[in-house]
């Protein structure tokens, strides 16, 4: 018999007013304001909706093996931080691997608590909002798998420098996004502030990723 939690079941889709609410907050007008300029209460809203619709919800088989290969590189027997980690497909597979521990954050409720089903062994997940997380350990990589680009430039900027102090000496921040014309501003603003390792082409020529320090 399958047990769901309390939480789990006021989120259901099926719950008629969870159902409304996360038809209105997926549509891709409305989700961007909720997410930008929403209040923490809607932003997590408008995520917990992208996930209850299934748009958001991937698997391992869904994570790219370049990503997985660099962060194994940079951080194989290390520490390393999911900032949006969704419902854990990644780390799904960085916990077979012989990573130390993967600590998985993100904002959106239902997606820690699929995330937490998963029943990983070395990596956990908490519900937290990544721009203002306060890591109480190093980490040797910290990865931002198409997240960071939800966050304003400055916000960025602030991030980014915060948790900085949240690497190992050779820890590596890992960032990719899908659209490299989309965020340009994004990357030239960690190629002008970060001392970058890779900068390439990711899967295509449209997806980029970074890793810096």
């Amino acid at each position: 018999m399958t047990v769901r939690s309390p939480e789990a079941s006021v989120l259901s889709a099926e719950n008629p007013s969870v159902k409304w609410t996360a038809k209105l907050l997926s549509m891709r007008g409305l989700h961007f304001l909720a997410r930008r300029f929403g209040t923490r209460k809607l932003q997590q809203a408008a995520f917990n909706a992208r996930f209850l619709s299934g748009e958001w919800n991937t698997g391992p088989r869904d994570v790219s093996q370049d990503l997985v290969e660099v962060i194994l590189r940079h951080a194989s027997g290390g520490k390393v931080a999911l900032m949006g980690c969704g419902t854990g497909g990644l780390a799904e597979i960085l916990d077979r691997s012989d990573c130390t521990s993967i600590l998985g954050i993100d904002l959106s409720s239902v997606a820690v608590e699929r995330a937490k089903m998963r029943g990983l062994t070395r990596a956990q997940f908490i519900m937290a909002d990544f721009s203002s997380w306060g890591c109480t350990e190093q980490y040797d990589a910290i990865v931002f798998e198409e997240s960071l680009y939800y966050l304003p430039l400055k916000k960025q900027v602030h991030v980014l420098t915060e948790h900085r102090l949240c690497l190992t000496r050779t820890g590596v921040f890992v960032i990719t996004v899908s659209d490299a014309a989309r965020y340009r501003i994004m990357l030239e603003m960690i190629r002008s502030r970060f001392y970058v390792l890779e900068d390439r082409d990711h899967g295509n020529s449209l997806h980029r990723l970074v890793v810096f320090r």
